[in-house]
């Protein structure tokens, strides 16, 4: 891959800095707090108000424990003037539901929305997890946010879609894709992002940020959680790696992604391999992925997120950077903007973009870049109305929606339909589906085995709900005299319940068997070597 030159940022002021340009300002602390206001101008009457060091901590976000899907990934913390308080910015997870939450609607997981092939459906989907993460973030502030702004949000940046290609089913994040075709996840990507977003001229529902940028899952030379090097042809790259992502962010204005942990290595032929030892670019480094592609080619002004770890990963997996300080400049030179996962190391030092400070001061990198950063998150909290003033009257329609929305009943159908649209039958040679309940209502007739008949399977990034229902549990419903065993565990060679099942199976009609894998065997950092059952 040839990298461009480094380019110089220009940060255009559209009013003069700290001026208030008309009377309506007075109304307000600051001008920048006024909605009437351009985004530029405002960002502009923000950014030297704000310390250096302020700026440098709002780049970076840590994980509050204790909440569903992982927990909300915050930056370390509020930025305090005169008279007001910005609050922390907060990210989610809203794969298949919105995981900042408890007892959320949990939605079928992104493999199974894709079985669906109904654009419609997943733009309905993104609709309503943007709405519930609303829900949330509305009886959040109004409860226990203002006046002092000093609290953790439920975060209204959203970690999806992830619209990475499956091209191996072994890979424990195959589940979290929209499956193996680029052009079946771009046209489902686009309308995702629609649906999360919304469609207010103004102001966005939420952000989305389409993950992870970019080949990540391709090839690799380690499966682990931060590979070394994914190697593509340029050809195989512009077919299959982009187009998901520039219908996402270029076409759908999405207005963040994340950047991946693997290196990217484009080759004229394939197979190849860059030079060792980080063996391509890291992605949070690479400027021609993150300003040559998504800032010159696709004139986006999402900003970039980070991988968990990913910008340290630079130093200390791929060996790409000689230090936390060099990683750090390399990243926000490169186009990164919020590092998910910051802050000091056991011994105290610095990491990732907890280390810009000391980059500054060794001339790695300067000033202009952090506020290049700065700003593109100012700009995501205007969209989102977090800088309007909170006596402002504005047209933001997202700023009203009800707790109510979250967890509705509707929600819950709608769940519950994206699961039977999802389901593909493989086979149905004998006709034997659809089942009558009522051929089965006698004693024994229908017998459920298998290590997953009893399980809820969410999926990764599911956040939670209390309002499930197992496969048998279903079934008890409509036959509740049928027979139920277990017959095996998950992974075991444990053969002691064999005999019950086989038994249950003879004397009944018909035997419905769940298997499959679960969470133990499949997950972000779980991949298997064999795809039997």
């Amino acid at each position: 891959m040839v990298t461009p030159p480094a380019l110089t940022a220009l940060l255009v002021l559209c009013a003069p800095m700290g001026v208030r340009t008309t009377a309506a300002h007075d109304r307000y602390a600051y001008p920048f707090l006024d909605p009437s206001m351009e985004p530029d101008a405002r960002i502009a009457d923000l950014l030297p108000r704000v310390s250096l060091q302020q700026k440098i901590n709002s780049l970076q976000t840590t994980h509050q424990a204790g909440i569903p899907g992982g927990g909300i990934p915050s930056s370390p913390g509020y930025i305090v003037l005169p008279n007001y308080t910005i609050e922390t910015y907060s990210c989610s997870e809203c794969l298949h539901g919105y995981c900042s939450g408890s007892n959320m609607t949990v939605f079928a997981q992104s493999i199974t929305l894709a079985a669906s092939f109904d654009r419609e459906l997943l733009q309905l989907v993104g609709s309503k997890i943007g709405e519930e993460a609303r829900a949330v973030r509305n009886e959040f502030e109004a409860a226990s946010q203002y006046p002092n702004k000093t609290a953790t949000p439920n975060g209204l940046a959203c970690f999806s879609p992830q619209i990475n290609i499956a091209r191996d089913p072994r890979w424990g994040r195959a589940q979290e894709t929209y499956g193996e075709c680029p052009f079946l996840t771009a046209a489902l990507a686009y309308d995702y992002v629609k649906g999360m977003q919304g469609e207010h001229e103004k102001y966005v529902q939420v952000i989305a940020s389409p993950k992870h940028f970019d080949a990540y899952g391709g090839a690799t030379t380690r499966g682990h959680r931060s590979p070394t090097e994914v190697s593509v042809s340029w050809r195989d790259w512009q077919e299959t790696f982009l187009p998901q992502f520039h219908a996402a962010i270029a076409e759908a204005g999405a207005l963040s992604t994340m950047c991946s942990y693997n290196t990217l290595c484009i080759c004229d032929g394939y197979p190849c391999s860059c030079p060792g030892p980080s063996h391509g670019i890291p992605a949070c480094a690479d400027r021609e992925l993150l300003t040559g592609v998504l800032r010159d080619t696709w004139r986006s002004k999402a900003y970039v997120v980070s991988d968990a770890g990913a910008i340290k990963f630079t130093q200390t997996d791929h060996e790409w950077a000689a230090s936390q300080p060099e990683a750090a400049a390399d990243a926000i030179a490169a186009g990164a903007d919020l590092a998910l996962g910051g802050g000091y190391d056991a011994a105290g030092n610095p990491e990732s973009f907890a280390a810009l400070a000391e980059a500054v001061k060794l001339n790695l990198t300067n000033s202009s870049l952090v506020d290049r950063a700065f700003g593109r998150l100012v700009y995501a909290r205007i969209k989102l109305g977090l800088l309007d003033a909170p006596e402002a009257s504005t047209d933001n329609p997202y700023t009203k929606i009800p707790p109510s929305a979250a967890n509705s009943a509707a929600n819950r159908m709608l769940a519950v339909r994206t699961a039977r649209e999802g389901v593909v039958l493989l086979t149905n040679a004998k006709k034997t589906l659809p089942l009558e309940a009522s051929a089965y209502q006698k004693g024994g007739s229908l017998a459920v085995i298998g290590p997953n008949s009893d399980l809820v399977a969410y999926g990764n990034y599911a956040g939670s709900n209390s309002n499930n229902t197992t496969p048998v549990q279903g079934l008890r419903r409509m036959v509740p005299g049928l027979v139920w065993t277990k017959g095996c565990d998950m992974a075991s060679n444990n053969t002691s319940g064999f005999a019950a099942a086989v038994l249950a199976a003879k004397q009944a009609k018909v035997t419905i068997a769940v298997f499959g894998i679960d969470g133990s065997q499949e997950h972000e950092t779980g991949t298997r070597t064999i795809i039997t059952l």
